[in-house]
C-alpha cells in the first residue's frame, strides 16, 4: 500500500475474476460479493 501514498493515482482498475466462467454464471451472486468484497477492502486500505 506504501505504493498508494507515494504516488496519486488518477484511475485504480479492479482486475480481479473468477477463473471459472460457468461459476460465476451459475452463483452471480457469490462472484459480486467476492469481487466487491475485495475492491472495497483495497479502497479502505488506500485511504488509511
Amino acid at each position: 500500500m506504501r505504493l498508494f501514498k507515494n504516488y496519486k493515482f488518477d484511475e485504480d482498475y479492479n482486475l480481479a475474476a473468477q477463473s471459472l466462467v460457468g461459476t460465476s454464471f451459475v452463483n452471480p451472486i457469490f462472484t459480486s460479493q467476492i469481487t466487491c468484497k475485495n475492491y472495497v477492502k483495497k479502497l479502505f486500505k488506500k485511504s488509511c
